[in-house]
């Protein structure tokens, strides 16, 4: 058995080795949820390396048996995975698991058995779901309550890298409150100092780019909302996509002080922007 920490260090530069991670600070990237920040994680970059691919395929599947005696991983039958990128990992685990799989639709559908699995789950089904990433654990709710909904339930769920951004506290407290038990959650790769440290011996990355990021990761919201004031121009720059409702929704502090947003107004009109 390879340990779980084998398992992060070599998974740790996987990601670094295919160029799943990289960086950003002006402008910052916008995450899935709205919020905005430096680091950004695409695990889909696995697909263009087929045997770095099925290498950390190899290592998820490893995790998870490390987690639980083998009756238990016999016992649950179905992996399931959300749209889109989850599903480069969900689909090839639970084959080399041999497990059945379900996908997550984001948006219910009245297609197939309607709602938002593709493939049916049966009535107090346990289900392992499974996660290219975890962030601030918004999308891992919302796949839950889609697996609870068809009758089924996940008590332990997977991640390939978690950012380390509350995202495990936050689907903890919504299973607890919204279906009263306790859920688990486990990563192979968490974005740790020991994760930026072997971007640093393999040259991916510098300490003083590390520093820099420092600030970032010790209060995300906060690093968010400086950035913002001292550059309302890019919430004028991603009006036309439609992000800059999304930012602002993420962030109410912002959205709610009306001194910056009749600025943030006054710029859009000037460019001839509706906002």
């Amino acid at each position: 058995m390879v340990s779980d920490r084998k398992l992060f260090e070599r998974n740790a530069k996987r990601i670094w080795d295919v160029g799943a991670y990289s960086e950003s600070f002006d402008p910052p990237r916008i995450y899935v949820s709205g919020k905005i920040g430096p680091p950004y994680v695409n695990c889909a970059e696995f697909q263009n390396f087929p045997q770095e691919w099925e290498s950390a395929v190899n290592d998820f599947a490893a995790k998870i048996k490390n987690n639980f005696k083998s009756w238990y991983i016999k016992k649950v039958k179905r992996i399931a995975g959300g749209e889109v990128r989850d599903l480069v990992f969900s689909i090839p685990v639970a084959n080399k698991l041999g497990k059945k799989h379900t996908i997550i639709r984001k948006e219910e559908t009245t297609h197939g058995l309607g709602g938002n699995l593709v493939t049916e789950i049966f009535p107090n089904e346990e289900v392992f779901l499974i996660s290219d990433l975890l962030t601030t654990g918004k999308s891992t709710k919302q796949w839950i309550a889609a697996i609870k909904n068809a009758g089924g339930s996940v008590k332990h769920y997977f991640n390939f890298f978690d950012r380390l951004q509350g995202g495990e506290k936050a689907v903890e407290d919504f299973v607890g409150s919204e279906y009263g038990y306790h859920v688990s959650g486990s990563s192979v790769v968490r974005m740790n100092e020991d994760f930026f440290k072997i971007g640093i011996d393999s040259g991916f990355t510098t300490k003083k780019k590390y520093e820099n990021l420092q600030k970032y990761l010790e209060d995300p919201d906060k690093w968010a909302a400086e950035y913002l004031i001292r550059h309302p121009e890019f919430l004028v720059n991603n009006i036309k996509g439609g992000e800059t409702e999304k930012i602002l929704n993420a962030y109410p502090v912002i959205k709610g002080d009306k001194e910056f947003m009749g600025w943030v107004g006054k710029l859009a009109k000037k460019e001839g922007l509706d906002f």
